[in-house]
């Protein structure tokens, strides 16, 4: 997972490794006063294409699970899988908390710490800003240490384009 919201899978094949996007998480909230009334998820994932299928200025950074796989994969045993993925997390958070599913997405987005990361987004203050991602808050928010901010000092980050030093080059 890249944070917050990309499904990436390590490339098979030549040239051997390197993150590509397979797919993408989004959530919008509808609240009542301070409290979240529902939530409406989409996903999307790159189920069949292949490798000419994509345009040339994603080409390099997108992916699909039949490509990934080297052969074709089912759509619909995809979609089951997800649902029943869903609806088991689902059933976690309600029983458990939030605690489970923040420790299995920590585990699962190598990107939340120590990682080299700009910034681009329009929110006051952020935009430009590069630093080393710093872990997660337990609402979800991306802790970074900004390279300008005083030793140790770290910004929250909920919503921007963020991309690893690695990727710009």
């Amino acid at each position: 997972i890249k944070w917050p919201n990309d499904l990436m899978i390590e490339r098979a094949g030549p040239p051997a490794g390197g993150r590509r996007k397979v797919g993408g998480i989004l959530a919008e909230a509808r609240t009542i006063g301070d409290r979240i009334a529902d939530v409406v998820i989409g996903l999307g994932v790159n189920v069949s294409q292949a490798e000419g299928d994509f345009p040339p200025e994603l080409a390099a950074r997108a992916t699909s699970l039949s490509i990934s796989a080297g052969a074709p994969v089912e759509r619909r045993a995809v979609a089951t899988s997800i649902v029943e993925q869903v609806a088991r997390w689902y059933t976690i958070w309600r029983t458990q908390g939030p605690q489970p599913v923040l420790m299995a997405y920590r585990r699962l987005a190598p990107d939340l710490c120590g990682r080299r990361v700009t910034v681009s987004h329009s929110e006051p203050g952020i935009g430009g800003m590069a630093g080393t991602t710093a872990g997660i808050t337990d609402d979800g928010a991306l802790r970074i240490v900004d390279d300008k901010a005083s030793v140790g000092r770290s910004r929250l980050i909920r919503y921007v384009d963020l991309r690893r030093v690695e990727e710009e080059a």
